[in-house]
């Protein structure tokens, strides 16, 4: 009887990220493409909501969402859930939006990518953060969050969405074995997390496997591309001043390199991906055609061609971000890593080279200059002040540090693909958290749905 009332009624979900370059988003379309394979009982129909960077990905990946609304402003956001009634609310890194859903008396799920990166020590250490938390959001209009958020740290804001979540689920990452984020989350969230346990029945926190789109993996692929990759860059720490400082700066560590492995292979398609707003800018565009390659081409890439390309490259050039490693390797493409754009790359990076310091040629400047590698988030700008003022020699040191893998790629892509997916294989919740995520939230969902008939 409760299966047949079931199917005949549909749930909404909404999705929405942190406009934080493409990595957020990428994980909420991951989700919803998996959501959309399902075809579910009852019926889902998906939603996404957001703006910025994150709404240009999502317009890229339309075909995983019934609609896509544009919302500004938080107060525009609570309004349109007001008026959507989803049965869920899916929140990547977005804390301000898991506040109001939380508020709205919406479940809400969040997931977080970067888990074990953030730091929660002085959260850890003070007596009653979550009572305080709880105080702060509990009630708050939408437009009194942002100013809230601001007294928190931005490492924080993340843990006060996920207190105010109904679930959260962490994204696990090679080289991390366990965090001590896990190991005090119970002070955060009410319930003792055992980080030893995959998927422990009942706790608020659960680890999942690596979150990706897998639609477009294929075996035995001809490997007919170089890909570079300039990533999103959009974050609320850096100016587009900043953004293009970035890509004249890596073009003149890597264009020689490119010209020399172009001169031996000139077959071989090199593919400039990233931000249109600065993939088309006069001088970007002038630095590339001046390398003289005799096949490339510049442009943004849609999420369909992303990963296609992907699949088709012989390795990628990227700044140091999950999402881009997760996807290269799920399609037989190595990583090599462009220099840092913020504090995460670095992080993200040194994760990997704990296990194998070789697995990963990097041109990091990190590896020049110490400092770097403690960098905060607010510290940001020190990246590209370093950039800015970086030397010949300095230039230099970091080219020799992956010109020989980027010109010798197709004799040493194989032994690089093995030495990344033997630290790939370290991850023990395994590469399917897409389904892990959407398993829990549908079972979570039909519960609620059966117990209001």
């Amino acid at each position: 009887m409760v299966r047949s009332i079931k199917s005949t009624i549909s749930q909404t979900h909404v999705y929405t990220a942190q406009a934080f370059g493409y990595g957020p988003c990428s994980t909420a379309c991951s989700l919803a493409a998996e959501s959309q394979r399902r075809d579910s009982n009852p019926p889902v129909r998906r939603v996404f909501i957001g703006s910025g960077i994150a709404l240009q990905l999502a317009r890229s990946k339309e075909q995983f969402f019934d609609e896509i609304i544009e919302a500004g402003s938080l107060q525009e956001i609570s309004d349109k859930l007001e008026e959507v009634k989803p049965s869920a609310v899916i929140s990547v890194m977005a804390p301000d939006v898991s506040v109001i859903a939380s508020n709205l008396k919406i479940p809400t799920f969040n997931v977080d990518s970067l888990f074990w990166f953030w730091d929660w020590d002085k959260a850890i250490g003070e007596e009653n953060f979550r009572g305080r938390v709880i105080k702060d959001f509990s009630g708050i209009s939408a437009a009194s969050i942002l100013e809230t958020l601001s007294y928190y740290h931005p490492h924080e804001q993340q843990l006060i969405g996920h207190i105010m979540a109904d679930q959260v689920f962490a994204q696990s990452y090679p080289g991390i074995s366990g965090t001590p984020n896990a190991t005090f989350a119970h002070k955060f969230m009410g319930k003792y997390i055992d980080p030893s346990k995959p998927y422990p029945g009942g706790n608020k926190l659960q680890y999942v496997g690596s979150i990706i789109d897998t639609t477009y993996v294929k075996a035995d692929v001809k490997k007919d591309t170089l890909l570079v990759s300039f990533s999103g860059q959009e974050a609320p720490t850096v100016t587009k001043e900043q953004r293009l400082l970035w890509v004249k700066f890596t073009l003149d560590i890597i264009g020689p390199s490119l010209q020399e492995f172009a001169k031996q292979h000139p077959d071989i398609n090199i593919k400039f991906a990233g931000n249109d707003d600065i993939l088309k800018h006069d001088g970007i565009n002038g630095l590339i055609s001046a390398l003289k390659l005799p096949k490339y081409d510049v442009g943004h890439l849609r999420a369909k061609d992303w990963l296609e390309t992907l699949g088709r490259s012989l390795a990628v050039l990227a700044p140091a971000g999950n999402t881009t490693i997760y996807e290269a390797l799920a399609h037989n493409t190595p990583v090599l890593f462009l220099p840092e754009q913020h504090d995460g790359n670095f992080r993200s990076a040194a994760a990997l080279a704990s296990e194998n310091e070789k697995a990963f040629p990097a041109a990091m400047l990190s590896e020049l200059y110490p400092a770097l590698r403690g960098l905060k988030e607010e510290a940001t700008a020190t990246v590209y002040e370093t950039i800015s003022r970086a030397s010949e020699n300095e230039k230099e040191a970091l080219r020799a540090n992956i010109s020989g893998d980027i010109v010798n790629i197709i004799e040493r892509r194989e032994q690089l693909l093995q030495a990344q997916k033997t630290i790939d294989a370290l991850n023990r919740y395994g590469h399917d958290g897409a389904s892990q995520v959407v398993d829990k939230i549908e079972k979570k969902c039909d519960r609620g749905q059966n117990s209001a008939l």
